[in-house]
Formats: structure tokens, C-alpha cells, sequence
């Protein structure tokens, strides 16, 4: 009975969830894209998806970027992407010598070269997009 009951309750989770979100196409973050860093970002905000607003529409998610002195919040939004441009999602790794270093997300072309960034058609529902964190962590 326990067993039952756990499948059709996983049969209504899997399809009470809906479409996906269409995303852009995926590109790597080349190794001169990224900048040392002295800490981890904080953990992603929670946003709301606004309503598709053009069928061409891609939805990015938000982020935090590294402004030279602090972790500043990115809100997502749904974006038209650049033509041929591929998203290279933010990345964080940490070098064989122990630096931490950040590579912020950017467009790219085939080639990997930097893109201007994509029209934002809506940004996401969510808090203040304009708070910062202190340069040291507390």
C-alpha cells in the first residue's frame, strides 16, 4: 500500500509542475573570464517569474556579480537573446593554489568571444534589487 500511494504521489509531482522554462542555449566560461575573489557569493535570492512577455523570450536567472569590493544582486529576467549568442552562466572555482576566483555570466559567440548583454524584456518579482553586502563577511 505504502508503495502505491508513493507512485502516484510522485505521478502528481511530476506533472503538476508544468512546462519548463525555456533558457538559452549554454556556452562554457573561457579561463580569462574569471577574477580572483576573497569570498563566496551569498546564496541565490528567491524570485518570481513574471509572465513570458514575447515568444522569443529566454529567462536567465538572477545572480550575484562581484563589483571589485562586494557582492552586488543581478535580478533574472526574460531577455532576447543576442543573435547566435550562447550564455555562459556565472562561475566560481577555486585555482589548485586555493584562490577562489569568479567568472560573472556574459553572452558568447561560437567562437567564445564576448557578446553585448541581451535586451531584459521583464525582470523578475522579488526584493530590493539594489542591496549590497559589506566587502568582509561578518
Amino acid at each position: 500500500m505504502r508503495r502505491s500511494a508513493l507512485a502516484i504521489g510522485c505521478a502528481i509531482a511530476s506533472t503538476a509542475c508544468g512546462a519548463a522554462i525555456p533558457e538559452p542555449p549554454r556556452a562554457p566560461q573561457p579561463p580569462n573570464a574569471f577574477v580572483e575573489v576573497p569570498y563566496p557569493p551569498p546564496p541565490a535570492r528567491v524570485e518570481q517569474l513574471p509572465g513570458r512577455p514575447d515568444p522569443r523570450a529566454v529567462w536567465t536567472d538572477g545572480q550575484w556579480t562581484w563589483d571589485g569590493t562586494r557582492w552586488a544582486w543581478t535580478p533574472g529576467g526574460w531577455v532576447i537573446a543576442p543573435a547566435a549568442g550562447q550564455f555562459a552562466r556565472w562561475a566560481l572555482r577555486l585555482t589548485p593554489d586555493g584562490r577562489l576566483q569568479f567568472a560573472p555570466a556574459s553572452w558568447r559567440d561560437a567562437a567564445g568571444r564576448e557578446l553585448p548583454p541581451a535586451r531584459v524584456v521583464a525582470s523578475a518579482i522579488g526584493e530590493a534589487t539594489n542591496r549590497t553586502l559589506p566587502a568582509r563577511c561578518p
